[in-house]
């Protein structure tokens, strides 16, 4: 997945988390659920219903969950399908979602001439399109396909935690920039939000206990 090209000009760069941070609901729930074949939510709604309630209570971590719905859901659908089904969701669901004032963070920075990623756990599916009419990079978990077809699986593992570091860190040399910022709204984006010069979770600044 490309990302925006770094120059001199763009001296400051910001991270945004997406789900729970620039939105104020879980887009990748949501999108499972706009995507989904009747046949799939028949035979797995039982599995993973207690799975969900489990992930609600904070007995059952995010990123299993997600790789088994993403595993259960989307292995072996088209992968033109989904990607139209994406477009669809980004145009249609997530205006819905977004936070205004997110928003407006997003857009001030781009105002200043900073840099803005959005760097997520939720599908390249539905947030590049999302990105590219925003006008913002993205690292996220990128959809594995084979011979056109979904394996269910993802092609850099999913984008969370340290996972996020690994893939920013890989993407730009973040010595090149004078100053950081990084915004999060759980657990899964502090490894993140610990690059940041200035970070916020849940739109307070963060002071890392490290």
């Amino acid at each position: 997945m490309s990302v925006k090209p770094k120059n001199a000009e763009q001296p400051t760069i910001a991270f945004f988390d997406f789900d729970g941070t620039i939105t104020d609901t879980d887009s990748f729930t949501a999108f499972m659920r706009y995507s989904a074949q009747p046949w799939r939510v028949v035979c797995f709604g039982p599995l993973l219903l207690p799975l969900y309630l489990g992930y609600k209570a904070g007995f059952v971590p995010a990123s299993p969950l997600r790789r088994l719905v993403s595993l259960l859901a989307l292995r072996g659908r088209h992968y033109r399908e989904l990607k139209h089904i994406g477009q669809q969701y980004a145009a249609r669901c997530l205006p819905k979602f977004i936070r205004p004032t997110m928003l407006a963070k997003l857009e001030w920075h781009l105002a200043q001439g900073h840099e803005v990623v959005v760097v997520s756990a939720s599908l390249d599916l539905y947030l590049q399109p999302w990105c590219q009419q925003h006008q913002l990079a993205l690292l996220c978990s990128e959809v594995e396909q084979q011979q056109q077809r979904l394996t269910g699986s993802y092609v850099n593992g999913d984008c969370c935690a340290q996972r996020k570091v690994s893939r920013i860190q890989q993407a730009y040399n973040l010595s090149h920039y004078q100053k950081i910022y990084a915004y999060g709204d759980t657990d899964e984006d502090l490894a993140m939000l610990g690059l940041a010069d200035e970070a916020y979770l849940n739109n307070k600044l963060y002071q890392s206990k490290a």
